[in-house]
């Protein structure tokens, strides 16, 4: 995607990404530069080869005997563009927001190393400042846990993803569900956190209830048995002694330093006993009966 095909959109300044009185955002908030270069060395993206083949899908659609349709995208929570960078030259223009500006900082950095082009935009939903049926395709990775004030805040933002999506346009959208949360074998040795998680997120059945309400219609799901981080590093039992591996997922962010201490400590227990392996292996079968997240799609009909 080069320079000349970008489609501008007109970009409403709403003024809320300061607003910070949402506790389970101010993790995230928190992220330096430091932080994220751990996050950018564990993480995956994980589900890519579905969004490749949904964005086929939309270009099917959009094609009319066309072999090239304009195709705009929106990443909602771009974070440091691990999806992005690698989306971006596959339509004629892209776009991200996020909350956080030293993730699109980062962001930047990699389109900017790659010569790639997109709008970035620091921004807080569930508002988006955007005009209405702009986007042919919005997708969302490992963000609604962040909302504040549950299914409305949720039921708000699914709305405004229907509002700025053009007829027949598509969202996508990767969550961890309340049941998943145990999938990640190290959540019972930060009980007090993994209940936080928990108690933001969302179960299946509400998402995809939210989005019919929102007018939306879902038409897959699909659950996504790999871990969100590289999975060598996932499940290093030691992993938890490291800071580097802890930014890796913002749950620890949420623990106290109490709490991490008492998580190290057990830790180093099950290393000394020669147990940690087998309470990796053994925790780790959550997630290959769960599934460590979700991709749910949905598409929008306007009259």
């Amino acid at each position: 995607m080069d320079e000349q095909t970008m489609q501008p959109v007109n970009i409403i300044t709403n003024g809320n990404h300061n607003d910070t009185k949402a506790d389970e955002i101010l993790p995230y908030l928190k992220y330096n530069r430091d932080i994220i270069n751990d996050y950018d060395s564990t993480r995956l993206p994980v589900g890519l080869d579905y969004l490749q083949n949904s964005l086929k899908e939309v270009k099917k659609i959009r094609s009319n005997g066309n072999d090239c349709p304009s195709i705009r995208l929106l990443e909602v929570a771009c974070g440091s563009g691990n999806y992005l960078t690698r989306l971006v030259n596959e339509v004629d223009s892209a776009y991200g927001i996020d909350l956080n500006q030293a993730m699109l900082d980062q962001c930047r950095a990699k389109l900017d190393q790659q010569q790639m082009k997109a709008e970035l935009v620091q921004a807080r939903v569930p508002t988006l400042p955007f005009d209405d049926r702009q986007f042919d395709i919005i997708y969302n990775c490992q963000m609604l846990h962040h909302l504040s004030g549950g299914v409305p805040t949720l039921l708000q933002f699914f709305v405004e993803i229907k509002r700025t999506l053009k007829d027949k346009g598509m969202i996508i959208i990767n969550f961890t569900t309340k049941e998943q949360i145990d999938s990640f074998w190290y959540m019972d040795l930060i009980p007090r956190a993994k209940q936080l998680c928990i108690d933001h997120c969302f179960t299946l059945d509400q998402v995809r209830t939210t989005l019919t309400q929102a007018g939306l219609v879902v038409d897959d799901v699909h659950i996504l048995y790999d871990t969100l981080q590289q999975q060598d590093i996932y499940l290093d039992p030691a992993g938890p002694l490291s800071i580097s591996y802890r930014n890796g997922d913002s749950t620890w962010g949420k623990a106290t330093p109490q709490e991490v201490q008492h998580a190290e400590f057990k830790v180093k227990q099950m290393l000394k006993l020669n147990t940690a392996g087998k309470y990796v292996q053994t925790r780790d079968e959550i997630r290959q009966k769960l599934g460590q997240s979700v991709l749910i799609r949905a598409r929008a009909h306007h009259d």
